[in-house]
């Protein structure tokens, strides 16, 4: 349980993060009951957890992609696969921007902390 409040860049981070694990979650081939679950137990599990669970529902994005790719009649499958994919990458690019920013936000309040 959290004793300190977490600042609004924190829970814009963490709501980003559920959103991309929802998404992840409707184009897995995991049957529903099994989605539903993965659902309820967010919000209990932890950043490590939540981070192995995106990993892994990535990687079976990935070759679901890589499947689905040789049977284009599967194109509906596809499209929902690509989006994932480029949500995905969105995202990434987006985490890595804002992380870059807030370091160098670090960076130019060291010198700040330091003078008495």
């Amino acid at each position: 349980m959290l004793t300190t409040p977490i600042t609004s860049e924190e829970q814009e981070y963490l709501e980003r993060k559920f959103e991309h694990v929802l998404r992840l979650l409707d184009v897995s081939v995991l049957p529903d009951d099994q989605k539903r679950a993965w659902v309820v137990m967010l919000p209990k599990m932890k950043l490590e957890q939540t981070n192995r669970l995106i990993a892994i529902l990535e990687k079976e994005l990935y070759k679901n992609l890589e499947l689905a790719q040789e049977r284009p009649e599967d194109q509906r499958f596809i499209d929902q696969l690509n989006e994932a994919k480029k949500f995905h990458e969105e995202e990434m690019g987006n985490i890595q921007k804002r992380t870059l920013k807030a370091l160098q936000d670090i960076e130019t309040e060291l010198p700040n902390v330091s003078q008495p």
